[in-house]
């Protein structure tokens, strides 16, 4: 998949998916899960599809203080500033967008958590700029990160206290703020939102920049079966968008998504990220995963390592594991807990 650039009419696509997970309901098909979106959640969608998303691509007024310029910076903490002055010298060095005041305004109303979060992506793309660790090392470390991140500030299991987020909607997203996918226009980003993975305008400047660095290598370190035809194109940002689909509208939206996106004969690697990023969202969603079981389990599956190697094994072969029914839950997670290294 190239940045989600699919037809004009993924919208209705993606909207007919989000019906027929509602009729599906919850429901278990082996260890497979279909999730019910339910009112709540589709009143979540229309709110996160608007204000940020429509501002980035040009419907409601961008900010842009041409009167002075200084005035977003002096509102900055130290710690702000620091952070925008970070992110810019890496966009320098990648050739990548410097923040627009926009995304400063976004980063400066973060919450402590996600400023934590988004100060742990900035100081990975600097170490992925000098070369110290691989692209896969820096999906890596950002997955461990937010779920650390997530399970320390997430409300605590069985807690009545329903005005407090839960672990996995804050991995959810602290994933969504640094993975984010370019503005594809208003349209595509409103179907983006409807769908369940709203555009974050402060995530597109970490992930742009992460694009830009790994040029020519977005596959190094990872699994071959998770890597892109496309060399150039970041694993991460797919990662994002359907793992978000699937938590917020339900599996079987973001399988029909995986599915018109990306064609298993053209780009498998991209249909077996897509799946299996379904599976881990629907799995948080469920609460059938901790943060940190879904990292761990993305980690040991998308990256080379030389321990007991994921059910897809090591070769890309186009027939292999492209079928929704090699991405029930339960199985995979047996062999990731069974794993002997």
């Amino acid at each position: 998949m190239a940045h989600l650039n699919g037809e004009n009419t993924i919208h209705h696509q993606l909207d007919r998916a989000v019906e027929q997970t509602a009729a599906t309901g919850d429901s278990h098909l082996g260890a497979r899960i279909l999730a019910n979106p339910g009112d709540a959640r589709a009143d979540y969608r229309l709110a996160q599809a608007s204000g940020r998303s429509l501002e980035h691509v040009g419907t409601l007024p961008k900010l842009d203080l041409t009167g002075d310029r200084s005035l977003v910076d002096r509102m900055a903490s130290d710690e702000d500033k620091k952070m925008f002055a970070d992110l810019d010298a890496v966009a320098r060095r990648a050739g990548g967008p410097r923040l627009t005041d926009s995304q400063k305004a976004q980063i400066e109303m973060m919450s402590p958590g996600e400023k934590q979060m988004y100060r742990f992506a900035i100081d990975e793309l600097q170490k992925l700029a000098d070369n110290k660790i691989s692209p896969a090392d820096f999906m890596a470390d950002n997955l461990r990160k937010a779920a650390s991140l997530a399970e320390e500030n997430g409300r605590a299991p069985g807690s009545w206290n329903i005005f407090k987020p839960t672990a996995q909607e804050l991995y959810v997203q602290y994933i969504s703020q640094t993975f984010c996918d370019h503005s594809l226009g208003l349209a595509k980003d409103v179907a983006r939102g409807l769908a369940g993975s709203p555009v974050n305008n402060a995530g597109i400047a970490i992930e742009e920049n992460y694009a830009a660095l790994i040029k020519n290598r977005a596959d190094q370190g990872f699994n071959p079966n998770v890597a892109d035809t496309d060399k150039s194109n970041s694993i991460t940002h797919h990662y994002r968008e359907v793992l978000m689909v699937a938590f917020n509208s339900g599996i079987l939206a973001a399988d029909k998504a995986t599915l018109y996106l990306d064609k298993p004969d053209v780009n498998p690697g991209d249909v077996r990220n897509g799946y299996f990023a379904a599976m881990i969202g629907s799995g948080l969603y469920h609460q059938k995963l901790t943060p940190t079981e879904a990292a761990n389990l993305t980690i040991w599956a998308y990256t080379q390592h030389g321990g007991t190697q994921p059910p897809w094994g090591t070769t890309n072969e186009k027939s292999n594991f492209v079928q929704t029914s090699d991405y029930y839950l339960n199985p995979w997670l047996r062999a990731y807990r069974g794993r002997t290294n």
